[in-house]
Formats: structure tokens, C-alpha cells, sequence
């Protein structure tokens, strides 16, 4: 097609342009590329953006149909002219995402977003203090051991190999943490901090967790479909019904075949509620605005629901 035959004589051209000239447009273009691809919220496509930068980018006036024409061209076509694989354009993709769903929840809610637009973080080491505070560049491929390492490493002190460094997603101004696993990918939690009445107060920590020792230290079951664990624990919904408000309630509560089941009591055979495991997010800590009874506990989070349970001691809530 015409198309293709363009495509390739401005292959041939770019190539043949210094380094630096070819650096430079690169960057322009992945800029300008990024732009058009939300233009359903920006209002600016390819033809817009480059009736503005035609002028820029010829040594004429660069308002004539043939200018602009070339310049939406490279646009356009920028993946196939720079050779961007599917891990770039995946990764643009990704920030994209994430850009605009903060940019949506701020006018929303009137929040504040801290991450730029190349996705520097705040990320604090032991306890959230600016003298803590590190700025990282997430990827889209990051995981939260390479996070907790990329941390450490910037900070002069000294650490032992043994200690076992986690990332924590904290949320609800600090009242609900949770370990994430080493594999999990942080970009996917962060952008989820869109969905919380207030995105800024969410932060990531890295701070050595006991629990992670006992875990990595203990024997993983054969078949973890049929780990079974179970105990009273007092319970609420959060619900703020006229009867029972937040008042927490004693549940037996039974971890069995990949379920998180609630019975009213040890003799019941039938559960009054249960969740697929699969489903949910467990969150160390609980919300202050539910008067709990005791000082530990863990919430468990699913897309309509959030679950909230107390600990008689901090052993226990770990161990859950």
C-alpha cells in the first residue's frame, strides 16, 4: 500500500540521520506517539498534534497538507519506524494506564498524586520519615524483591544477608499494611490505589517482616487445596446497620480447600459466609473508625466487600 511504501522511506531517511539528530526524534516522536494514544481524553490525534509541530520540525513553514501529512505519518507509525518492541510497548501502555486512572481519581476526589509522569516513587525504608525516603523509577516488570533491593542499595548502611527485607503496601493512612509476595509486580498494586477515597495517602515501605522468616523457614503443605486451619475470632462487616453497627461478633472462622469460611459457631455445619481465597487481598492492621476490641487483627478486601476480623495477640494475627 502507499502507506507501507512511506512507512519505508522514512525508515530509510531516519536511519540515515546522525546519532543525535536520530536520538532526538525518537524521543519527540515516542512523546508525541504517547500523546495520540489518549487523545480520547486529551482531544489530541495525530493530525492535531502534528498541524502544531509540523513548524517545529521543517525548515519551512510547516503548515502546508504534505507537512502535516508527514509528521502524522511518523506519529502514527512511530512502533514500526524505531523498531519498539512488545515489551516498550507494553510498558507505554502500562504508564499510560497508570497516568490517566491517577489523573481521573485527583479531579474526582481532589486528591493529589506524588508519581510523575515517568513514575518516580516515594518509597520509604523502615518507617514513612523524608529522611526515609527514596525516589525510585518503577517499571511495569518490577517485582517487589528487585524494589526492596533497589532500596537497600541506595542507602549507605550496612544490612545482613539474612535479614528479610518485604515490601509493604500501606493504605488507609497507614492503618492497613500488606507483605506483598516477592514475585508480585508493583506497578499492578499501585494503579489499584486509584479505586481508595484518597490515593495519596497510600505509600510503599520496605521493612524487614518476622513473618516472612517463619514463613520461608516453615514446611509448605503437600497439597495447599487442603491446608486447614480454624479459631474463634471476633468478627464484623464494617456494616453500619441499626442494630449492629461495627459492633465485632465471635465467628468461627476456617481456612480449608482454598476457602475462608465463617460459621456461627464450631457445631454448625454450614457456613454463614465464605470467600474464595483467590479473590481477596489480606491487609495486617484494622480502621480505627471501627472501635475494635483488641489491638491486633487483619482485614481481608475483596472488590465489594471488606471483611474484619480481631487477634487475641499479635502471634495469632500473623499466623492468619
Amino acid at each position: 500500500t502507499d502507506e507501507k511504501q512511506r512507512v519505508k522511506k522514512y525508515s530509510t531517511f531516519i536511519e540515515s540521520l546522525p546519532k543525535i539528530y536520530k536520538s532526538t526524534l525518537h524521543a519527540l516522536l515516542q512523546h508525541l506517539y504517547r500523546i495520540q494514544q489518549c487523545s480520547h481524553l486529551n482531544g489530541m490525534p495525530s493530525e492535531k498534534l502534528a498541524a502544531v509541530f509540523s513548524s517545529c520540525l521543517f525548515q519551512t513553514q510547516g503548515q502546508t497538507p504534505q507537512e502535516m501529512s508527514v509528521i502524522r505519518d511518523l506519529i502514527s507509525n512511530y512502533v514500526t519506524l524505531f523498531s519498539v518492541n512488545e515489551d516498550q510497548v507494553q510498558q507505554m501502555e502500562t504508564e499510560n494506564s497508570f497516568i490517566t486512572r491517577w489523573n481521573e481519581k485527583k479531579d474526582t476526589a481532589g486528591t493529589q498524586t506524588r508519581a510523575s509522569g515517568d513514575l518516580i516513587f516515594e518509597v520509604y525504608l523502615e518507617k514513612r520519615e523524608p529522611e526515609q525516603c527514596c525516589l525510585i523509577k518503577l517499571s511495569p516488570s518490577m517485582r517487589s524483591c528487585e524494589l526492596a533491593e533497589t532500596a537497600l542499595s541506595m542507602r549507605s548502611d550496612t544490612f545482613k544477608a539474612d535479614d528479610l527485607w518485604t515490601t509493604f503496601e500501606v493504605i488507609e493512612n497507614g492503618e492497613l499494611e500488606r507483605p506483598l509476595h516477592h514475585s508480585e509486580k508493583i506497578l499492578e498494586q499501585v494503579l489499584e490505589w486509584s479505586a481508595l477515597d484518597c490515593p495519596s495517602s497510600a505509600f510503599l515501605v520496605i521493612k524487614k517482616f518476622a513473618g516472612a522468616k517463619r514463613m520461608a523457614g516453615g514446611k509448605a503443605p503437600t497439597d495447599p487445596r487442603q491446608f486447614l486451619k480454624s479459631d474463634y475470632l471476633k468478627f464484623s462487616d464494617g456494616s453500619s446497620k441499626l442494630l449492629s453497627g461495627h459492633k465485632f461478633q465471635d465467628k468461627y472462622v476456617v481456612l480449608r480447600s482454598e476457602k475462608l469460611l465463617l460459621y456461627r459457631d464450631i457445631k454448625n455445619t454450614k457456613a454463614e459466609k465464605e470467600i474464595q481465597l483467590k479473590m481477596v487481598k489480606c491487609y495486617l492492621g484494622l480502621k480505627k473508625k471501627l472501635k475494635p476490641p483488641c489491638n491486633w487483627g487483619f482485614t481481608v478486601y475483596t472488590d465489594k466487600h471488606q471483611w474484619h476480623f480481631c487477634c487475641d495477640r499479635r502471634e495469632t494475627q500473623i499466623s492468619w
